[in-house]
């Protein structure tokens, strides 16, 4: 399995849900969340969401020792690190073949259309019907022999989508849902100004082109809501460029921040 928690480390839903109830309580601060992360010693960790608000004074009130941002920061003495992290910022499909974009974008929507699934923003009352999507889709990727089952954590994708509906951190949640409440898929993201981060993403094997009908429809809402760009996480292959999206990705930057001289 790939390590992507540098990707989603701009985002409080990494800390709050991702990370899990090892990094809890977090404490919200005018420019972000700070929580203790990291295996064996912990370190409290600044997620700097706003860098505009972002007062060094911060570090010593809340004895920060690592910060993580997505804009450069000034904090004299510590260690800055730049890291690559990638970001779908559009929906152009122009280096697609017109099969791709076909296989990729129209037959989905055509399929859940046929069957009946639409686009929604989920609430409370999808709770029951995600609950028996997830355990279904963790049933799925555990009998998977490509999966890495000591890697898979089934719980993490649930706290994803209980914090995300209890509204503990802002986000867009999504499903698609038919008349008869069944859902086939669900998407959620962490939102940090104009940027979302993906932090679970689920969809049913029963439900022909619903992934890819989510991957397209949730995108282009994003778009249309004033998202800028949309953050997939690393993936697999060398040098961990290998997407779960036929979309252009885009290099962003992140920089961190160590206590202690460079």
């Amino acid at each position: 399995m790939f390590e992507n928690s540098r990707t989603h480390g701009t985002s409080a839903g990494f800390a709050v849900s991702y990370l899990g109830s090892a990094v809890r309580p977090t404490m919200c601060v005018d420019s972000g969340v700070v929580f203790s992360a990291g295996f064996g010693k912990r370190r409290q960790t600044l997620i700097c969401e706003r860098p505009e608000e972002f007062n060094v004074d911060l570090v010593d009130a809340f004895s920060v020792e690592r910060i993580v941002s997505p804009a450069p920061l000034s904090v004299p003495g510590w260690k800055e690190t730049i890291r690559k992290e990638y970001a779908v910022q559009s929906l152009d499909t122009q280096h697609l073949t017109a099969k791709e974009r076909y296989n990729e974008i129209v037959w989905p929507i055509k399929k859940i259309t046929e069957q009946g699934f639409v686009l929604q923003s989920a609430t409370l009352q999808h709770l029951e019907q995600l609950r028996f999507l997830w355990k279904s889709w963790c049933e799925m990727k555990l009998s998977d022999p490509k999966v890495h089952k000591i890697s898979f954590t089934a719980a993490r994708y649930w706290r994803c989508i209980e914090d995300a509906l209890n509204r503990l951190y802002p986000n867009a949640t999504y499903v698609l849902v038919n008349v008869h409440g069944a859902i086939a898929a669900c998407r959620v993201l962490s939102l940090a100004g104009t940027r979302a981060f993906d932090l679970a993403f689920m969809s049913s094997r029963e439900v022909k082109g619903s992934a890819r009908a989510m991957q397209y429809l949730s995108l282009r809402d994003l778009f249309l809501q004033g998202v800028k760009e949309v953050n997939f996480g690393e993936s697999t292959g060398k040098g961990l460029t290998h997407f779960k999206t036929r979309f252009n990705t885009t290099i962003v930057l992140s920089y961190q921040y160590d206590e202690g001289a460079p």
